[in-house]
C-alpha cells in the first residue's frame, strides 16, 4: 500500500517540486535523465507551476553551451498545466528538456540490507577423496 502522506522535511506540507529532465544520447541510445529537482517550500501548486514556467524559459541543458555573449535559441511548448517541453539550440548542439511541476506524494528512505555473518567451516573439506 502506498501512503500519500509526505514525511516532514520533504518540501513542506503540499510537497510540490519542479523536475527538469534532459535528453541524453550515448552510443545511439536516447534516455531522459533527471537533471534537477527543486523543492517548492511555499505557495504550493501555483508556485511550482510558476517556477516550472520560468525554468522552461531559462534552463540551458548541459549539452548546449552557447559561446560567450551568445544567447541560446529555444522553442517552448506547454504540454499541459505545469508541464513544458523545450528545445534549446546553440551553434554546436540542440537538446530537448522537459520541465514539470510535480506533487511529491511518497518518500521512502533507503534501508541497507543487514550484513550477513560469514562463519568459516569447522574443518576444511576436500573435493575428492576422504576428508
Amino acid at each position: 500500500m502506498i501512503e500519500d502522506a509526505v514525511p516532514e522535511g520533504y518540501g513542506g506540507p503540499a510537497g510540490w517540486a519542479v523536475l527538469v529532465e534532459e535528453e541524453s544520447t550515448m552510443l545511439g541510445d536516447t534516455r531522459w535523465m533527471l537533471a534537477e529537482c527543486r523543492l517548492v517550500e511555499d505557495g504550493g501548486r501555483a508556485a511550482a507551476e510558476a517556477l516550472a514556467r520560468q525554468l522552461a524559459m531559462e534552463h540551458v541543458p548541459r549539452g548546449v553551451r552557447p559561446l560567450f555573449g551568445a544567447t541560446a535559441g529555444r522553442r517552448v511548448f506547454r504540454v499541459s498545466e505545469g508541464s513544458w517541453l523545450v528545445e534549446v539550440r546553440s551553434d554546436s548542439a540542440t537538446a530537448l528538456c522537459r520541465v514539470t511541476a510535480a506533487e511529491q506524494v511518497h518518500v521512502q528512505s533507503y534501508i541497507p540490507a543487514p550484513k550477513a555473518e560469514v562463519t568459516p567451516p569447522d574443518k576444511p573439506r576436500r573435493l575428492f577423496g576422504r576428508g
